[in-house]
């Protein structure tokens, strides 16, 4: 990412999955009343993928690090989408 400091990579995970979050929870909003419902989803599902497997690999060589972006970005978007 250009930088070794786990703090703010860490900042950076919590707002980036915080965008990250409502921009795939307003595409299922959006989404919602097309005629077919699974290949959207589908499509949500491989992003959310990639966006998940994209921040772990990046982050700092710190095994703290590496499970607070997992949980950041694993926990994220279920807690958003409940609260929208």
């Amino acid at each position: 990412m250009g930088s070794y400091s786990a703090v703010a990579f860490v900042i950076f995970v919590a707002f980036n999955s915080t965008g990250f979050s409502v921009s795939v929870y307003m595409i299922n909003v959006l989404t919602c009343n097309f005629p077919l419902q699974l290949e959207p989803q589908i499509c949500i599902i491989a992003m959310y993928c990639n966006y998940t497997t994209a921040m772990t690999i990046i982050a700092p060589d710190n095994t703290k690090v590496f499970l607070i972006v997992f949980v950041f970005t694993s926990v994220l978007p279920g807690f958003v989408s409940e609260n929208l």
